[in-house]
């Protein structure tokens, strides 16, 4: 018998008044929030729609839970490119002279060489740092979308601890707000296309990567020191759940898994929740 007073307590306790056809999603990315940084939780969804929306509200909820917690300081050389924040011109700034105190910028089209320095953090505050010529806009699409939901003082373009998104390619190739978010798409050996892809090609670094295997998380990241945060399991590579979390005691990530099946399902190592069509139903 399902409790109608039960549900409405948790759309009260976590104050969900939105659209009805993303109750459910909202409750559930609610409740994860809530427990994935001290237990792996599990939820699976009978309904598609509300599977996507889960997952798509996750990847802006973890990023920006990296680009506030992980941000880092970049390993700024001689040579590096740098672009005023907020000059709309297209005026690039180039290190020309390292010392104890500081950093010295040139601007090569005045033939000027700046003899005042700039700590790290000053110059991170005033500079966006730019690796390819013309791509500054893409950095400034980036800072925007960042800078109106949180206050970093500075534009991150490194993270010391990534999340990891393993699923389908076809969920890659669907996110919304991607072109936002610094995410690198790492293909698995059976895939056509061998290269990384980039979302911000002028980043070297990235918040996310995107798989569709745990065997390359496994081999790409972990084994290369490559600190996680969170690895977010949409519906793929299920068999692996239990080498995922032997591997946890080592590589210390949390584990958020999503699944899209039609019956219930249970995964030992997993808090789960199956949704049931007619819970789904009464939340509309």
């Amino acid at each position: 018998m399902i409790n109608l007073n039960y549900y409405r307590k948790l759309l009260f306790k976590y104050n969900i008044q939105n659209d009805s056809s993303q109750k459910t999603a909202s409750l559930t990315m609610n409740i994860i929030w809530a427990n994935y940084q001290r237990t792996n939780i599990h939820f699976n969804f009978p309904d598609n729609f509300i599977f996507n929306i889960t997952i798509k509200g996750l990847y802006k909820q973890l990023s920006n839970m990296v680009f506030t917690n992980y941000a880092d300081f970049p390993p700024l050389l001689l040579g590096d490119k740098l672009k005023k924040n907020g000059d709309k011109t297209r005026t690039i700034y180039t290190i020309y002279k390292k010392s104890e105190k500081g950093y010295f910028l040139a601007d090569k089209s005045k033939s000027l060489q700046y003899t005042t320095p700039f700590t790290l953090d000053k110059l991170l505050k005033l500079y966006i740092p730019v690796k390819q010529n013309g791509l500054e806009s893409t950095l400034l699409k980036y800072k925007d979308y960042f800078h109106s939901i949180n206050t970093n003082t500075f534009l991150p373009t490194h993270f010391t601890k990534k999340i990891v998104i393993i699923s389908s390619k076809t969920i890659w190739d669907n996110m919304e707000d991607k072109s936002n978010i610094p995410s690198i798409y790492l293909p698995n050996k059976r895939e056509n296309n061998n290269s990384p892809l980039k979302t911000i090609p002028a980043l070297e670094d990235c918040i996310s990567y995107f798989t569709s295997k745990y065997e390359v998380c496994y081999e790409q990241l972990l084994l290369k020191n490559i600190k996680i945060d969170t690895i977010l399991l949409c519906n793929n590579d299920i068999d692996c759940i239990p080498q995922i979390i032997q591997d946890q005691s080592t590589y210390k990530f949390k584990l958020i898994v999503l699944t899209n099946e039609i019956e219930s399902i249970n995964t030992n190592g997993l808090m789960t929740w199956n949704w049931k069509k007619e819970e789904i139903e009464i939340l509309k």
